[in-house]
């Protein structure tokens, strides 16, 4: 009996600490430092911060990557990406949120 509630006191523990968080990234404004405006868009590879997470941004020629003056983050449609973080924690959603009536292409 005693080591049944000793082994069920050691699974509630490790249950109890391994929580998986809900991580948003929000690039409804410019808090990431990006380059604004399509006459400064970015073809080279860099890494931008909103203080709290790291992304990568990663252009070609002819498609870039800005932040628009209406508030988007643009990618170019062939060779821009973004690159998430790796995080160090158990991670269950990844929201990327962008401004209401933005293109998905």
């Amino acid at each position: 009996m005693k080591k049944t509630l000793l082994m069920l006191l050691c699974l509630l523990v490790s249950f109890t600490g391994i929580q998986a968080q809900e991580v948003s990234l929000d690039f409804t404004s410019n808090d990431w430092g990006l380059p604004e405006g399509s006459a400064n868009k970015a073809v080279n590879t860099a890494t931008f911060t909103n203080g709290e997470y790291s992304i990568e941004l990663t252009g070609s020629s002819g498609a870039g990557y800005y932040f628009n003056t209406d508030g988007y983050l643009m990618l170019g449609k062939s060779g821009a990406s973004l690159s998430l973080p790796a995080f160090d924690f158990a991670v269950s959603k990844i929201e990327i949120v962008g401004r209401t009536g933005a293109s998905t292409s």
